[in-house]
C-alpha cells in the first residue's frame, strides 16, 4: 500500500490510505477511516505550554499511559511524591516530536505507582523548567 506524508506549520502527518479499520488519534479528537494517519507537532521552542494528560490518570478506564507535550527537543522529566521522593526519571532526547510518553506507569525500581499526587518538574538543557501536577487514581 502506498504512504503519504504531509508537512506544514508545526505539523507533520504520515502514514497510509486504504484499509478497512478507523483510527482514534490521541489529544485532539482526530477519527480518520479507512487507514491510519500519525500526526505530530515538532518540539516547541520553550516550556511554557508543557502538561501531561490524561490527568487524571485511571487505568480502569483504560488509561495505559501518561504523555508529556508541548515539550522542548532534549527535556529531562522528574516526576516526585509530594513528600519530595523520586519516582520516576525520563529523558527526551529527539525534536521530531514534542512528547513523550510515561508507559508503563511503574516506578524507575519497575513498580506501578500508587494512588496519589505526584508533581513533574520539566528541565530542558538550556535550565528552562516547568512544574505541574499529576494525580493517579487507582
Amino acid at each position: 500500500a502506498g504512504g503519504v506524508e504531509m508537512q506544514g506549520g508545526a505539523f507533520r502527518a504520515a502514514g497510509s490510505m486504504g484499509g478497512s479499520g478507523t483510527t482514534l488519534m490521541r489529544g485532539g479528537g482526530f477519527l480518520v477511516a479507512p487507514g491510519i494517519l500519525v500526526a505530530q507537532r515538532t518540539a516547541q521552542d520553550d516550556l511554557n505550554l508543557a502538561h501531561a494528560f490524561p490527568n487524571p490518570f485511571i487505568p480502569s478506564k483504560g488509561h495505559r499511559e501518561i504523555v508529556f507535550t508541548r515539550l522542548t527537543a532534549k527535556v529531562t522529566i522528574r516526576i516526585y511524591t509530594i513528600s519530595g521522593e523520586l519516582v520516576k526519571s525520563i529523558l527526551k532526547d529527539s525534536g521530531a516530536s514534542d512528547e513523550v510518553s510515561w508507559l508503563p506507569v511503574h516506578n524507575d525500581s519497575g513498580q506501578p505507582v500508587a494512588s496519589g499526587v505526584y508533581i513533574f518538574h520539566v528541565e530542558s538543557t538550556d535550565g528552562k523548567t516547568k512544574i505541574g501536577k499529576l494525580m493517579v487514581i487507582k
